[in-house]
C-alpha cells in the first residue's frame, strides 16, 4: 500500500470511528452544494441508514481527489478534503425506477472540542461529470 493510500485508509477509518461515536455531521442546507445535497434525497429513495451504510463500505480505491480548503480554519478543521466516487443502483422516487448512480461524496476531517475528532460530509449528491479513481 502506497503512503498516499494509506493516509486516505487512516481518514476513512477515522471517518467509521466518528460514525460509531455520533460524531458525522451531513450538510444539508445553505449553499449551493448543500441544495444539491437536498435535492439528491428528494430524487431518490436514500434514507440516513443508507447514506451512513454507504460511507462505511467506502474504501481507498474510492477516492477519486484530494483538495486543499483554503478557506476553512486551519486550527479546527484538516486542510484536506477528500472526494470519493461510489456507484450504486438507487431506486428514483418519482418513478420507481431502479437507476445506476455515480455519487459524489466530499467529507473532511475536524477537531472538536476536547481534541476528539469530527467528520463533516460537505456533499453527497450524484457526480455532474464522470470521476476517475485515484488508487484502480
Amino acid at each position: 500500500m502506497t503512503q498516499a493510500e494509506l493516509k486516505v485508509t487512516q481518514i476513512l477509518d477515522k471517518m467509521r470511528e466518528c460514525i460509531s461515536k455520533d460524531r458525522l455531521i451531513f450538510e444539508t442546507s445553505g449553499q449551493e452544494e448543500r441544495l444539491k445535497n437536498e435535492r439528491f434525497l428528494m430524487e431518490y429513495c436514500v434514507t440516513h441508514k443508507d447514506r451512513i451504510n454507504m460511507l462505511k463500505s467506502l474504501t481507498y480505491k474510492n477516492c477519486a481527489q484530494m483538495e486543499l480548503d483554503q478557506f476553512k480554519s486551519k486550527e479546527k478543521y484538516d486542510p484536506i478534503m477528500y472526494i470519493f466516487k461510489l456507484e450504486k443502483d438507487l431506486e428514483e422516487r418519482l418513478t420507481g425506477e431502479t437507476k445506476s448512480v455515480e455519487i459524489y461524496i466530499k467529507i473532511q476531517l475536524f477537531k472538536l472540542d476536547g481534541d476528539e475528532d469530527g467528520a463533516l460530509t460537505i456533499s453527497f449528491h450524484e457526480a455532474e461529470k464522470p470521476l476517475q479513481y485515484m488508487f484502480r
